[in-house]
């Protein structure tokens, strides 16, 4: 066991996480270890004593909640307080100048998801897109002069356009 915290602990400081360990009292570890696997399984699901007094105290809603990653919520961002500069890349788009995609869709789709407040995430691909070719192109050490060029620098991503296939890909 503490060779596993050991490992967490060097993988969390690394990215700037810090993970926690709420069961490594031995006690309770023992205790917990005594319980028949009747006990413990329940419908073929782990930590039954667990997610029982996780509904007792938080409700369902949370006790039967599945894992989930990580998440910065930056499809409401680009409809809320980053929507300026968002249209602002959209409406001065490289990635149109080019060919590669029509700006006006992305906007029209910008705007409608402005209405739910909450945007595709493929307009924060194509977002992010817009904004490393821009940064590309202020960089004059790289020398690129187009999306193309970009893309066939060593350890660059290749495309096949599917990200802007709602925007009449035009390659």
């Amino acid at each position: 066991m503490s060779e596993f915290l050991t490992k967490v602990d060097g993988a969390t400081m690394h990215y700037g996480l810090e993970a926690r360990s709420p069961f490594l009292d031995q006690e309770l570890w023992e205790f917990a270890s005594s319980l028949p696997y009747s006990v413990r399984l329940r419908h073929g699901k782990s930590k039954a004593v667990l997610r029982e007094l996780a509904r007792r105290k938080l409700g369902d809603g949370v006790a039967h909640k599945t894992k989930r990653g990580f998440t910065i919520p930056v499809q409401r961002w680009i409809t809320g307080k980053w929507r300026v500069q968002v249209e602002e890349r959209f409406r001065n788009s490289l990635l149109e100048k080019e060919g590669w995609i029509r700006s006006g869709p992305a906007l029209k789709w910008l705007a409608e998801s402005a209405q739910t407040g909450w945007a595709p995430k493929q307009l924060w691909y194509l977002f992010v897109l817009e904004s490393w070719l821009k940064a590309e192109r202020n960089t004059p050490a790289k020398g690129t002069k187009t999306l193309n060029d970009a893309l066939a620098l060593p350890g660059a991503y290749e495309t096949d356009g599917a990200m802007t296939e709602s925007f009449n890909y035009r390659g």
